[in-house]
């Protein structure tokens, strides 16, 4: 990708995000009541100890951000909170396998595992399409396409930990691959916001 290229697709996700000082703690009232979710579903204290850490620190980033606003920092600020929104999520399959008593730490491992195989899809694919960016094509479709196809391959790996695990309630079961199913999609706003952040520094742009 040349300067040109990297302008225009920075340029491209300003527009499209509607950029201003908000979006540093848009999601912010999100994250806390995922979290809030997520202590109401597991009081154990180790496990609430990471909410709050979790909480402080989309607090304080958020802060952070929004006082040296700039649209370098507000692609941070929205990768991170997409970030911790994961996080609140996953939290929340952790908080109702425990309340079920439906924990399986396998299961549990290999769903993160395969969140991350389902980033580096993600970001393989985007980071691909990025390089050959235009702007007066439809980059949504391929961030979707990317979203999908690691959404579903979460799904179908999740689906498949189900049968091979004890028998669980079909609602529990939904929510948890919906759940992971979500957090994939939301690793394509990740990857779009710290690549946009990273082209801004390594092309020294000047928004």
């Amino acid at each position: 990708m040349n300067r040109e290229q990297a302008e225009g697709y920075v340029e491209y996700g300003i527009n499209y995000m509607d950029f201003s000082k908000k979006i540093c703690y848009r999601l912010l009232p999100l994250i806390l009541f995922v979290l809030t979710i997520a202590i109401a579903l597991h009081r154990e204290l180790i496990f609430m100890a990471i909410v709050v850490i979790i909480a402080l620190l989309s607090i304080v980033f958020s802060i952070v951000f929004l006082i040296k606003y700039s649209i370098f920092n507000g692609f941070m600020s929205v990768g991170l909170q997409l970030l911790f929104t994961n996080i609140a999520l996953n939290l929340i399959v952790f908080g109702i396998n425990k309340l079920t008593k439906s924990f399986i730490l396998w299961e549990y491992i290999v769903s993160i595992v395969i969140q991350v195989i389902a980033f580096g899809v993600s970001w393989f694919l985007i980071k691909r399409r990025s390089e050959k960016f235009k702007l007066e094509e439809n980059y949504t479709k391929t961030e979707i396409v990317a979203g999908t196809m690691a959404g579903f391959s979460c799904a179908l790996a999740l689906i498949l930990c189900r049968i091979f695990a004890p028998p669980l309630t079909t609602v529990v079961s939904i929510i948890v691959i919906l759940i992971n199913f979500i957090v994939c999609l939301i690793n394509v706003g990740i990857i779009m916001a710290f690549y946009r952040a990273y082209l801004i520094k390594k092309f020294n742009l000047d928004f």
